[in-house]
């Protein structure tokens, strides 16, 4: 699931809880990319997606993982 995919699942739940006219009006991040902007904006409200880690180190874990991994691929691939 990416970044547009949790913002349209979150605005699909405000639609159900009350908002049932809501939608993405805007994605200013994507507007402007010269500068750091809101992910969205959805009627009145501004969204912003943020990541955080559920395990400790997790980004870095799965940075060095997904870099082990193509590493392995390419060997593998060449021989």
């Amino acid at each position: 699931m990416n970044d547009q995919d949790v913002i349209n699942a979150f605005v699909a739940y405000l639609r159900k809880v009350g908002f049932p006219d809501l939608k993405v009006d805007r994605r200013p991040d994507k507007e402007n990319r010269k500068t750091s902007d809101i992910d969205a904006i959805a009627g009145y409200f501004a969204i912003e997606h943020t990541s955080i880690d559920t395990l400790p180190n997790q980004r870095r874990d799965s940075d060095w993982f997904r870099k082990w991994g193509s590493s392995l691929r390419l060997t593998l691939a060449q021989n």
